[in-house]
């Protein structure tokens, strides 16, 4: 969407743009939130993978869903 069409929108209908932000930050947010859970989960799998590596007993993390 260009600069102008924006702006258009904004002066019609600017609940809507507002509305549209909204949705977007959402689903950014959830993304975000998203990828964090699997960056951790990814961590966590790591660091028994290096427990191994060292010789180290491994405990198998009980995972919230």
């Amino acid at each position: 969407m260009n600069k102008h069409v924006f702006e258009e929108r904004c002066q019609n209908n600017p609940q809507g743009v507002i509305d549209d932000l909204v949705k977007q930050t959402t689903r950014q947010a959830k993304a975000i939130h998203d990828q964090n859970k699997e960056i951790e989960r990814l961590n966590g799998e790591i660091e028994n993978l290096n427990k191994i590596i060292e010789g180290k007993p491994v405990r198998k993390k009980r995972t919230k869903k």
